[in-house]
């Protein structure tokens, strides 16, 4: 564990990214509050996604910019040597192979200082994340590990990306397969944290879908999860 000795919050990995202090007021101070080696990227990509999607609201949330509309969002953190522009999982994974020297990994593009920006992909990224609709339920597939919850007397696994990037809410109806059977729910944050403090978010599973697939606590499951929509499309 590495602890910042500006802000005193602790971290899996030495020298972590993060933001020390108060929120910033807007996007325009969270860019000046960052290392001048990283403002330009900053400042171009911030433009690019104002200008592909005119109407969108910009804020801080989770203290970083955050580009909104509609409910859906899009949003980007300045890190050591690269920004991290958060896309979902799903659109960075259709993504990857036509970003040749940008690695996409989980729900991010990371994008080096050192490297020109890919704007046309940034364009393209705005608009998708902001604009079209989804033509198909987003599908994510993972191995998580059984945990259990005593005081509930439940188990629950994790889900590896943060919902409010990956879906714009902090509470998510979904049906899940786990090990191949069958579960509707809803992905939660029920207040457990992870080891370096962030939020940690959630899928209860079932007694009866354990003992069908026959794995308790520690057990590693595959999990394949989709978006699950009522009759109004909520």
């Amino acid at each position: 564990m590495w602890t910042c000795p500006q802000c005193g919050r602790s971290f899996k990995r030495q020298n972590q990214g993060h933001y020390c202090g108060s929120a910033p007021a807007d996007v325009d101070a969270y860019i000046a509050a960052q290392p001048a080696h990283a403002r330009s990227h900053l400042r171009e990509i911030a433009a690019l996604i104002r200008d592909e999607v005119p109407d969108v609201t910009q804020q801080i949330k989770w203290h970083m910019p955050s580009f909104r509309l509609g409910g859906r969002a899009l949003q980007f953190a300045a890190c050591k040597n690269h920004v991290s522009l958060y896309i979902g999982a799903q659109l960075a994974h259709d993504l990857k192979p036509r970003l040749d020297g940008f690695a996409c990994k989980k729900d991010a593009l990371y994008i080096p200082y050192n490297l020109p920006l890919p704007a046309e992909a940034i364009r393209e990224i705005a608009r998708m994340q902001l604009l079209d609709p989804p033509e198909t339920p987003s599908v994510y597939e993972y191995d998580g590990v059984i945990c259990y919850t005593p005081q509930r007397n439940g188990a629950y696994v994790r889900f590896p990306w943060n919902i409010r990037e990956v879906f714009g809410k902090g509470r998510v109806k979904v049906h899940a397969l786990f090990d191949g059977q069958p579960y509707d729910g809803s992905i939660v944050n029920m207040g457990i944290k992870d080891q370096d403090g962030s939020v940690c978010y959630i899928i209860g599973i079932t007694k009866a879908i354990r003992a069908k697939i026959g794995k308790e606590e520690g057990d590693t499951v595959h999990v394949v999860i989709t978006e699950r929509k009522d009759a109004d499309g909520q």
